[in-house]
């Protein structure tokens, strides 16, 4: 079969060709560049600015966002009485009005999830509520972590019942919030000096929560206590290793790796 035969156009003569007013150096034809008309009628541009926009849908959180705090703040009254298992998140379901299909899709992970969001809920309190009182960077990092605790402490009991559920999640929680502790402090660094500060405050956060979690003291005294140590043991190994390396070049990644063996973990 044949192609189909295309018509040929013919070619516009010198009469047809449209004629352009004006000289345009760029095209070759020489003379100035015409101005160019100015925009008449141009309309406000006022809704480009982010506070003048109107909410989107992506702005407002997703029903199950909503569920999910509600769901665990129910969980949280219900925990200390009958921990975390899948018959006290039936009734904190219940207590939160919540039915069975929506605290399915609250929290599909369960127990890990709600606590996940608890742990997230801190750390946002913890930015919020911390009043610096000290200008030093062991005060500001102290002052951070305590306004955390004191966020949690009438969850204490609801916290001491969750270890089971918590284990493998909360080095991941304890790593994110050293990060938001840092970043708060506006934390320059980007080298190995990142993850070795990471690495040492998520040690010290882990090793305080535990004293957390058995401090009776309605002040948090022993929490406090313990946490000014540590911080102290940490500040005074920072200054050994500045002192060791002016004296022995490349030492910083061996003495953070010393460091993270003895407050890291």
């Amino acid at each position: 079969m044949k192609p189909p035969a295309y018509q040929k156009v013919p070619a516009l003569s010198i009469a047809h060709q449209p004629k352009i007013k004006g000289n345009f150096p760029n095209l070759g034809f020489g003379g100035a560049r015409p101005k160019a008309a100015k925009p008449q009628n141009q309309p406000h541009r006022r809704w480009r600015d982010p506070c003048y926009m109107k909410p989107t849908m992506s702005d407002v959180p997703p029903p199950s966002a909503q569920w999910r705090e509600r769901l665990l703040a129910a969980a949280l009254e219900e925990a200390p009485f009958s921990g975390w298992t899948k018959t006290s998140l039936n009734a904190a379901a219940k207590a939160a009005g919540l039915s069975e299909g929506e605290a399915a899709l609250a929290a599909p992970g369960g127990v890990s999830e709600l606590l996940d969001l608890f742990e997230d809920q801190a750390d946002a309190a913890m930015l919020v509520n911390a009043q610096f009182g000290s200008n030093s960077l062991r005060g500001r990092v102290k002052t951070l972590i305590m306004a955390r605790f004191s966020h949690m402490q009438p969850h204490r009991e609801a916290l001491r019942r969750a270890g089971p559920h918590a284990a493998l999640a909360a080095p991941g929680w304890m790593w994110r919030s050293a990060d938001r502790v840092w970043r708060a402090l506006g934390d320059p660094s980007t080298d190995y000096n990142f993850y070795s500060k990471r690495t040492i405050l998520t040690g010290v956060l882990a090793a305080t929560m535990l004293v957390f979690l058995a401090d009776e003291t309605d002040d948090l005294s022993e929490t406090e206590a313990f946490l000014t140590r540590r911080l102290d043991g940490v500040m005074a190994f920072e200054k050994a290793k500045a002192a060791a390396a002016k004296f022995v070049p490349d030492s910083g990644p061996v003495l953070d790796a010393l460091a993270r063996m003895r407050f890291g973990r």
